[in-house]
């Protein structure tokens, strides 16, 4: 389940913003055990013509029971640039 908003505005070297928000829930396929569930979001601009900056945040949230994987949060920061 997710949603994405792309407004079509720019400022200066700023422009085609898009944003995204994704929930994953994860569940066993045999046991039907609830396995957490995740958050995903990701916001990317252009700069100028031939670059692209893109922030990517993960929250993962598991069950509070072994051997299940420790919540965590990650945060990516990336930079494109075309030749």
């Amino acid at each position: 389940m997710g949603a994405k908003f792309a407004p079509r505005w720019s400022a200066g070297i700023l422009a085609k913003p898009t944003l995204q928000l994704v929930h994953h829930d994860f569940t066993a396929e045999r046991t039907g055990l609830s396995l957490g569930e995740e958050w995903n979001a990701v916001a990317t601009m252009r700069l100028a013509d031939k670059s692209l900056l893109t922030l990517k945040v993960a929250d993962y949230d598991g069950p509070d029971r072994a051997p299940a994987p420790a919540d965590r949060t990650k945060a990516w920061l990336m930079l494109e640039y075309k030749i």
